[in-house]
């Protein structure tokens, strides 16, 4: 019985009866509260741990799938921040879910297994943490988030699991380690920009999707992805012929080569090429015109790539007494150097529908036509009486319904020797820019080949490529480089000649702005033929609200007064109080569409920053001035005024009656 106007917890029993209910309310199972065991601070939700602070753990580590009885599912924000001695962390299958930081600067940090249970790894999961070499996905893993990659680490090899199916946009983004990747056939997914900006060197794609192929090629190039692995394995190639006859009076074609599986192969010749000839190292074709008659020479030819090598052989003579001429199965047009008197031998192709048109006059004459065997030989005899120099449309060899056409030059003691002068002998090249080169002078005979020492496709070629049949380098640099001096040599049967070019490369500089709040950077801001540039823009404190019911966020804007110019993608940046230490870019698009003049500037302008953070509220970024430069643009002739031109000649123009 309560008397009116009692206290009821008066009674001792009646209080301690109070204070159990208090505690059980307390420690009901749901209620989430901090919990200690061993090195791990957590707490608990339902039957759920939430690891929370594992900063005193050290050395090797495997995380426990229970704590308390309760299934460990997630481990929180900077859960494992500064954790300086820690060397390896192994997860449970139990962890579904990792938060931001949770790897975060541990500098001893060298091995870490994300277990089975893992599905997605994002920015910030796995940040600063310099000796990180082993990074393990397990079987449930699934997506690869935006920036994934780009904490610091020592990881240069990354395999996602089979299961994986997305890539995000920026997945490698700033990756600055990672150089090897492997993605399994069950990708699907890969969006924009995946790879952009990543030291990817070295990827292997065990699938056929579509979108997938499409990613890796708009990033590395045209690369064979057609099938598993096809950029990762040793090279294999065959030739078009494995032996050839080569004359002293016309240039060498050789053969042509069919590459069948792998990229980036570099080849080279053993015995080293010789007599006139040349090797390129980018082609692995033999070309030039051979100085002297020879004996056949058989030379190994091995591609090379960072998986492996395989190799061909091809067989030379030279023989000048005959020219031996092998008729090719398709369309193309040959021109033979002869002198009068000369008989010249032509193998013919063997097949059906063959026939020879012939001119038969006083300067050539065709014997011994008998093609009835598909193999049989015929002679060309050329008139003594015929001048240096004369060019005469020969004959034409039919086979297999297709067409030769040989066309004959006649010389007597041979050309001049070559003699020949640059417009210019060196050049400061832009990255990114297309070199000016030279223009090239004869004073002497017709050179018949060029080449060039250093060899251009090894020195590294730095994007620039040699011509021999113009003598010109051309290209467009693809990094800063020193000075390299080509010695370029021109030659014909009577000799050669030389000359010099030296070729440096600078980078273009970048435009950087920086008020202390807000930066912003752009890799040039002088734009040629269409190029692009990059840029990239950092928040420098973390967003605060005061209101915090507002959004709490940072957006940016930016506008080209003229989009059809040059475009910016995206045009606004936004960043939340969780990713504000996130860099972010943006990708300045230039077109040549219109472009009536050598050159236009295009301002881009960056609006206030909007944001409830009252730091950032109104800032703004001054405009940047960019500029696109035509180099098709060819400048008008002016048309003189008659009346002016009459004028200064002295006649005064007359008029009609």
């Amino acid at each position: 019985m309560v008397l009116r106007g009692a206290n009821p917890l008066q009674s001792p029993m009646r209080r301690i009866l109070f204070a159990l209910v208090v505690l059980a309310g307390i420690f009901t199972p749901g209620a989430a509260h901090a919990l200690t065991s061993g090195c791990y601070t957590y707490t608990v939700s339902g039957s759920s741990a939430t690891i929370t602070d594992a900063t005193a753990c050290t050395g090797v580590i495997t995380v426990p799938s229970t704590l308390g009885g309760n299934t460990v599912v997630a481990l929180g924000a900077y859960a494992f921040r500064g954790a300086a001695t820690l060397t390896s962390v192994t997860l449970p299958d139990t962890v579904v879910t990792l938060n931001s930081y949770t790897f975060y600067q541990l500098p001893q940090l060298t091995y870490l297994n994300l277990g089975n249970g893992v599905a997605t790894l994002s920015f910030t999961n796995v940040m600063d943490c310099p000796l990180l070499s082993t990074l393990l996905l397990g079987t449930g893993f699934r997506t690869l988030g935006s920036y994934a990659t780009s904490g610091d680490s020592s990881l240069k090899t990354l395999n996602l699991p089979s299961g994986t199916t997305t890539l995000n946009t920026y997945a490698f983004g700033n990756n600055s380690s990672v150089v090897t990747v492997t993605i399994p056939a069950s990708v699907a997914t890969v969006q924009t920009y995946a790879f952009l900006n990543s030291s990817l060197t070295n990827i292997t794609y065990a699938g056929y999707a579509g979108p997938v192929i499409s990613q890796l090629i708009s990033t590395f190039g045209n690369c064979d992805w057609s099938g598993p692995a096809a950029c990762t394995t040793g090279p294999a190639f065959y030739l078009s012929s494995i032996s050839g006859l080569a004359s002293t009076r016309s240039t060498f074609s050789g053969y042509s080569i069919t590459t069948t599986r792998g990229t980036g192969t570099i080849y080279s010749i053993d015995p080293a090429i010789s007599n006139g000839l040349s090797f390129s190292t980018t082609t692995g074709r033999i070309s030039g015109r051979p100085t002297v008659d020879a004996g056949p020479v058989t030379y190994t030819i091995t591609g090379t790539n960072s998986s492996g090598y395989s190799t061909a052989t091809y067989t030379i003579s030279v023989d000048s007494t005959h020219q031996y001429i092998i008729c090719q199965p398709f369309f193309m047009t040959t021109t033979l150097h002869v002198r009068p008197n000369d008989s010249l031998i032509f193998l013919s192709c063997p097949g059906p529908g063959e026939s020879v048109n012939g001119v038969n006059n006083n300067v050539i004459s065709l014997v011994g036509i008998d093609l009835s065997s598909g193999q049989s030989t015929f002679t060309i005899f050329i008139s003594n009486s015929v001048s240096p120099g004369t060019f005469v449309n020969a004959f034409t060899l039919n086979a297999f319904n297709q067409s030769t056409q040989f066309n004959i030059i006649v010389d007597v003691a041979g050309p001049a020797a070559p003699a020949f002068t640059f417009s210019s002998s060196s050049e400061t090249a832009t990255v990114g820019t297309a070199i000016a080169s030279y223009s090239i002078s004869s004073t002497g005979g017709t050179i018949d080949s060029y080449s060039i020492s250093p060899d251009i496709s090894v020195t590294p070629n730095n994007g620039l490529s040699f011509n021999t049949s113009t003598g010109l380098i051309t290209g467009t640099p693809t990094a800063a480089a020193s000075a390299v001096t080509y010695t370029i040599t021109g030659t014909n049967t009577s000799g050669s000649a030389t000359a010099t070019y030296s070729v440096a490369a600078i980078t273009p500089p970048a435009i950087s702005i920086s008020h202390g709040k807000i930066a912003m950077s752009i890799s040039q801001s002088t734009l040629s033929g269409g190029a692009g540039a990059i840029g990239e823009v950092t928040l420098d404190a973390p967003i605060i609200c005061a209101n915090q019911s507002g959004s709490c966020e940072v957006t940016i804007s930016m506008t080209s007064n003229n989009p059809t110019r040059l475009s910016i993608s995206p045009q606004s940046l936004t960043w939340s109080a969780t990713t504000w230490a996130r860099p972010q870019f943006f990708i300045i698009n230039s077109s040549l569409t219109g472009m009536t003049a050598a050159s236009e500037i295009v301002t881009v302008s960056t609006t206030s920053a909007i944001s409830q953070s009252e730091y950032y509220l109104g800032f703004a970024i001054p405009r940047i001035l960019f500029t696109v430069n035509n180099p098709n643009w060819v400048a008008p002739v002016p048309v003189p005024d008659p009346v002016q031109q009459s004028k200064i000649s002295g006649i005064t123009p007359t008029t009609g009656v």
